[in-house]
């Protein structure tokens, strides 16, 4: 196998095992934290996100995937994640969620080698964000986030070609 090959390989049913225990332990969170209008719907989110990565993780470690489907299996991983950081950012209004995007956009840099696919998820992770963000708040709020969610994501794109590029070395 090739070492891109072998890049896509190694960490999903890890990623997926841990992201699992991550939705589940925030899905306590939401109920404990969050206003009862809001937790009503993010827990059993979450928790529904738990389970279907907890399943995930068992079918990637039952059957390995195939180099050429890495990164759908990754993506849809990442969709799961993204589902729940545009939801929490529409139900709350809260700009700071936006953060949950940037540290998407950070972390699937680290696993993504394909440029095509990361593109995809930074323009799904784009998408979503305009249509969730609160618009109405203040202009220097907008422009706040706009700048965080821009910079971040041109830094995901640029660690993901070096962690490509080191690996077709």
């Amino acid at each position: 196998r090739s070492p891109l090959a072998r890049a896509q390989l190694a960490p999903p049913p890890l990623v997926a095992h841990c992201l699992a225990l991550y939705f589940a332990a925030i899905g306590a969170a939401h109920v404990a934290l969050l206003p009862p209008v809001h937790a009503r719907v993010m827990a059993p989110i979450a928790w529904t996100s738990a389970v279907i990565l907890l399943a995930m993780s068992a079918a990637l470690r039952f059957w390995p995937v195939d180099p050429r489907y890495a990164h759908a299996a990754a993506s849809f991983g990442a969709g799961v994640v993204l589902a729940n950081c545009i939801v929490h950012l529409h139900i709350t209004g809260d700009p700071r969620q936006t953060t949950n995007l940037v540290l998407l956009a950070l972390a699937a840099s680290t696993l993504f080698v394909s440029r095509r696919w990361f593109a995809g998820l930074t323009a799904a992770i784009g998408i979503g964000w305009i249509y969730a963000f609160p618009w109405e708040i203040p202009l220097d709020q907008r422009i706040h986030w706009i700048c965080t969610l821009c910079a971040c994501t041109g830094a995901a794109w640029v660690r993901m070609l070096a962690r490509r590029r080191c690996f077709l070395r």
